[in-house]
């Protein structure tokens, strides 16, 4: 699941990862993932999540997947412009997987997806 508020990192992101082999369902906020997630009939195999987005932002959305049984096993790897250090302590201290900075590199994300659900 691609939850990110900027429709074309989100479209690109998406777009990648579905040419490396993956089902994507895409979310622009937290909230509305948290939604998708009521209707998937099973938990994705990870979140690449944005931190800062309106209504529900990626933090706030990892501390909801985190209380949920079926959840806190996926994977987080934060994809945020939000680059001080204890933003990025705050995320692994969410239980992100990885933290990448943006601008990013695309094959570097799509490596870290892969590592991150177990494909390498």
């Amino acid at each position: 699941m691609v939850i990110d508020d900027d429709p074309e990192i989100r479209s690109l992101v998406r777009s990648a990862l579905e040419i490396a082999g993956h089902d994507v369902v895409a979310a622009e906020n937290g909230m509305e993932a948290a939604e998708l997630l009521g209707a998937v009939k099973r938990p994705p195999d990870v979140f690449v999540c944005d931190v800062a987005m309106p209504v529900v932002d990626g933090f706030t959305f990892a501390r909801m997947i985190k209380r949920d049984k079926t959840l806190r096993t996926v994977p987080i790897i934060f994809l945020s412009a939000r680059t001080r250090p204890d933003d990025i302590v705050s995320g692994i201290a969410l239980g992100a997987r990885h933290y990448v900075q943006k601008p990013f590199r695309i094959a570097e994300l799509v490596d870290k997806v892969a590592r991150a659900i177990g494909a390498k």
